[in-house]
């Protein structure tokens, strides 16, 4: 710990990862994006990247939950069950900008809206659903922030996908509402290489940034 301008920041792995204080959202790990099935995998997308950061991100929520620490999801719709669309012509712009071959469109309650079974959340998780026209941040118009709050969460662990999307608006959101956002490498990816290797090259200049094994070793001290 460091004091900058009389201010207490936390600098170590220890002190930004400690159990009692720290949060995990993991991001859109769900059926459309991650499975074989799902629309970007049908339409000749790379998911590589996803499906292999899949077994990292199960380390890391089993580590966590034997340390103690609170696990939250957030789950992309863009139809909520009333049939009402939520997605916003703004944040659709952006597939004009980008080479995707498809455009989703995830309902809620369907299987592509479920989290993959490899990852699925247990009972004593939390599980938020955001709207693409909230921006894609985990923490915008759902109850994460107060429930943070109520638990004294200091540092968030952001992970899960797309690195250069959801993941880096929730990692900005993050820091907006005074949390330290935490960003485990192994633990965050995206269809476009070249996207996740910018992002994460913009986030390692701003957030704290540790290898998987750094996290889980604390953990287990």
């Amino acid at each position: 710990m460091q004091q900058i301008n009389g201010v207490e920041v936390l600098t170590t792995v220890d002190e930004l990862v400690a159990p009692t204080q720290t949060a995990i959202i993991v991001i859109d790990m769900q059926n459309y994006a991650i499975s074989a099935q799902g629309g970007p995998a049908r339409a000749g997308e790379d998911i590589s990247q996803l499906v292999a950061m899949t077994p990292h991100l199960q380390r890391l929520l089993q580590s966590a939950r034997e340390a103690g620490v609170l696990v939250t999801y957030a789950e992309h719709i863009m139809q909520n069950s009333l049939g009402a669309n939520l997605s916003a012509a703004p944040m659709l712009y952006q597939l004009q900008l980008r080479p995707v071959r498809y455009v989703t469109h995830v309902v809620e309650g369907t299987w592509e809206a479920q989290t993959i079974d490899e990852l699925a959340p247990q009972a004593s998780d939390i599980i938020v659903r955001k709207a693409t026209a909230h921006g894609g941040s985990a923490l915008y118009k759902t109850i994460l922030d107060d429930v943070f709050r109520l638990r004294d969460i200091r540092s968030v662990i952001v992970a899960g996908q797309v690195t250069d999307g959801c993941v880096l608006r929730t990692a900005v959101d993050a820091l907006q509402h005074s949390y330290y956002p935490i960003i485990v490498r192994e633990c965050v990816g995206s269809m476009f290489q070249k996207s996740h290797e910018a992002a994460l090259a913009w986030m390692e200049t701003r957030f704290p940034m540790f290898d998987l094994d750094e996290v889980l070793t604390t953990w287990r001290i």
